[in-house]
């Protein structure tokens, strides 16, 4: 899997709900429910900073539930 390029951020989608505090990501299509373990979560809040988040980035918007953005400098 590659992750997300750097320079991006995620957003989570709409019609997505976000649950435990960006543990839980219930949404997308077809209807998904993700359970992200840390430092995970930080993805429902935009963070990607490092090479996991971003391979991990790069998982959820696989499932929808999160649209790439680029980041405005």
């Amino acid at each position: 899997m590659t992750g997300l390029p750097a320079g991006f951020r995620v957003r989570v989608g709409e019609g997505v709900r976000v649950h435990d505090g960006g543990r839980t990501l219930v949404g997308g299509s077809p209807l998904r429910v993700l359970r992200l373990k840390e430092p995970a979560p930080a993805l429902a809040r935009g963070d990607v900073r490092d090479s996991f988040a971003r391979g991990s980035a790069a998982l959820v918007v696989s499932c929808r539930h999160t649209w790439p953005q680029p980041l405005h400098r």
